[in-house]
């Protein structure tokens, strides 16, 4: 499925069905950015919990770390929903990729 590692930590930290939805996130991200760059080493992204009560809401906090020769993009995100969170750090991790395309295609012209 992936072109490339993808390392997922702290998904025992989920419930099956937040575990499912992490899943198919990085998923469907880890294909867009295999369309963006060529030769990614890995993708990691770690999952923890930040502060969780016995009952209420849980604050998750999301790094993500993408790798390519010579080159490493870091991201991060914290909020109470585990989709949420994630989104946040995967929209910011392609931000980063887009960003550096910009800047390597203007050095070529």
């Amino acid at each position: 499925m992936y072109k490339y590692i993808v390392q997922v930590r702290g998904l025992e930290l989920l419930r099956n069905k937040e575990k499912n939805e992490v899943n198919e996130l990085i998923a469907r991200r880890a294909e867009k950015y295999n369309k963006l760059l060529d030769k990614i080493n890995y993708l990691k992204v770690n999952v923890q919990i930040l502060h969780q009560k016995a009952e209420g809401p849980i604050l998750y906090s999301i790094q993500t770390q993408l790798s390519i020769p010579g080159k490493t993009f870091e991201s991060s995100s914290k909020a109470w929903d585990v989709r949420t969170a994630l989104m946040r750090a995967l929209t910011r991790l392609e931000s980063l990729i887009r960003k550096f395309k910009g800047r390597r295609e203007e050095k070529r012209r």
